[in-house]
């Protein structure tokens, strides 16, 4: 019995020290593989893959606006050591978007819209990350990182509330003019 108790002891004080040693590869392995995750589970941005209706989930009884919720953000990873290795990706996540009429064209060109704007806001923060690697001159912190992911998906949500306010007579021209901005900015 004192054997077993003094191997238990051993192995978990083995694991303890490995768990310790390892700590900071092990967190970077379950951040890779959570980016991994949703990275598998959802559509990347790309310009030449317009979203379609087959990538909603249908759900007539769901009261949304414009008959479509889409779930789109952006997705960062980053290490910060001796120089910032910095990635970002536009994500629309089929599981959380649903469409409750697929008769509505209309409906589509918006969530096309909220998927393309986003986009637009991940550019701005990666060239913001961008510029940051270029002016500073001493290390780059994960805060200031954080910052900057925080203020432009304000600014997204924020730009995206405001064309979700208007009137049902303004929504048509409001989605004209966002298109012809993304259409600059994007293509």
């Amino acid at each position: 019995m004192k054997k077993r108790k003094k191997k238990a002891l051993i192995y978990t004080v083995i694991v303890i020290l490995l768990l310790v040693f390892f700590q900071k590869r092990i967190t970077t392995l379950v951040y890779h593989i959570k980016v991994t995750y949703q990275l598998n589970n959802s559509i990347v941005w790309d310009e030449s893959k317009p979203l379609k209706w087959s990538h909603f989930r249908y759900d007539s009884s769901r009261d949304i606006p414009d008959d479509i919720l889409t779930h789109v953000g952006f997705l960062h990873r980053y290490h910060v050591d001796t120089e910032l290795d910095y990635e970002s990706y536009t994500l629309f996540n089929p599981r959380k978007s649903i469409v409750a009429d697929t008769t509505d064209s209309f409906s589509l060109r918006i969530a096309q819209a909220r998927f393309d704007l986003c986009e637009i806001y991940r550019r701005k923060l990666q060239n913001e990350v961008e510029i940051l690697k270029i002016n500073t001159y001493s290390e780059i912190t994960a805060n200031e990182i954080d910052k900057l992911y925080n203020k432009n998906h304000v600014s997204f949500e924020r730009e995206w509330e405001e064309f979700m306010k208007l009137s049902k007579d303004e929504v048509e021209l409001g989605l004209i003019n966002l298109e012809t901005r993304i259409d600059k900015v994007l293509y």
